[in-house]
């Protein structure tokens, strides 16, 4: 269940790995209600801002039907914006980031649904230093 600290601070951003309501995290249930329930919360205690930060995974949550769902709990929790982060490889895992026309149809979708979403590009991934690679070595 997702749970959320109340505290004056500035935002809150949910990292989250996909919307899709038959998508399981870990604890079992399904994202989306626990995190609409949460943000919500958060929201109203604080009128604080809330940033979505989603992590696009190749053929796990890159394609249209992910980004309609993206678009409906944009629409329902009242959130400011949506980073859209390009995944760095890990040696430990098997992901990898999808095709840069995939990124660019995911985007496009976005913003023709008017959702305030920023690419945000890796930087420092050719020296294995991206966001995520640096807590995977030695």
């Amino acid at each position: 269940m997702w749970k959320c600290l109340c505290v004056p601070i500035v935002s809150v951003a949910f990292a989250c790995p996909a919307f899709a309501t038959d998508v399981q995290v870990p604890s079992g249930g399904a994202v989306e209600p626990g995190l609409t329930v949460a943000a919500d919360t958060f929201r109203k205690q604080t009128g604080n801002e809330i940033t979505f930060e989603y992590i696009l995974f190749q053929n796990f949550n890159d394609t249209q039907k992910d980004a309609e769902e993206l678009v409906k709990i944009y629409r329902r929790v009242p959130a400011d914006l949506v980073n859209i982060i390009e995944y760095n490889p890990i040696d430990a895992f098997k992901f990898t980031k999808p095709d840069e026309d995939v990124i660019e149809g995911f985007m496009g979708y976005l913003e023709k649904h008017k959702v305030n979403a920023r690419l945000r590009r890796s930087r420092g991934k050719d020296i294995d230093a991206a966001c995520g690679q640096l807590a995977n070595k030695n």
